[in-house]
């Protein structure tokens, strides 16, 4: 975990390799130590096929920039922004 949290570093950009699974709805993980925020534009919207998962996946080398990431009560907030490839 630490090492994701410091791949993800203010004003700079992340890739990751790995296709991207995120939830829309904002209570899915309240236990969850690593919350990631963004304004999904280029994710694909999975909930036509499952509404109760609320899916929203990244394809693979998907490029964000990261805005602001903060550390409070035991658990890191990440906001990225998309990148265009």
């Amino acid at each position: 975990m630490e090492k994701f949290i410091s791949y993800n570093e203010i004003n700079k950009p992340v890739t990751y390799n790995e296709y991207l699974s995120f939830s829309n709805k904002g209570n899915y993980n309240q236990d969850g130590n690593v919350f990631i925020y963004t304004t999904s534009t280029k994710g694909k919207d999975l909930r036509k096929f499952n509404q109760e998962e609320s899916e929203i996946v990244y394809v693979r080398n998907s490029k964000f920039y990261v805005e602001n990431v903060i550390k409070k009560n035991n658990k890191v907030y990440i906001l990225w922004r998309e990148l265009d490839e």
